[in-house]
């Protein structure tokens, strides 16, 4: 099992203020075509969080569907690699969204701060997706 690290890259980031409190919704696209993966079980830091960063929720968005039969086995950090959800997320289906469970550890307790910088990341379960594209989300504060 590898780590990526060359994908972290917060492409986009909002900024939403309501009375005097700051939300930011930061987002990656993971276009799998263009990575070389190195094996089915490999975990792919996808976004950037700032120390201090109060994160309320992440998701993965399956904008493209891949041809393989690679599913996501689950969202979560460099502490605890399913904090945000402990569920496949099957990535040749178009209607597959995945969205912080209630039952997974993170969303459960309202958010994770962070106290030092870290990334939110999948994990791959049993293939490596060749093409597919994928939008990772956090919105935090």
């Amino acid at each position: 099992m590898a780590t990526n690290t060359s994908w972290v890259d917060n492409e986009n980031k909002y900024t939403v203020s309501s009375e005097g409190y700051n939300k930011f919704i930061a987002e990656k696209d993971v276009d799998f075509s263009l990575y070389t993966i190195a094996g089915a079980t490999d975990t792919i830091e996808c976004l950037k969080i700032p120390k201090g960063a109060h994160v309320t929720n992440v998701g993965v968005y399956v904008k493209t569907v891949t041809t393989s039969t690679a599913d996501i086995d689950s969202v979560g950090d460099g502490v605890d690699p399913n904090g945000w959800q402990d569920a496949d997320i099957v990535l040749d289906s178009a209607a597959a969204v995945g969205i912080g469970i209630p039952t997974d550890a993170f969303p459960v307790l309202g958010g994770k701060v962070y106290t030092s910088a870290d990334t939110i990341d999948i994990l791959l379960k049993t293939a490596v997706p060749s093409d597919g594209v994928i939008t990772v989300w956090a919105e935090y504060s």
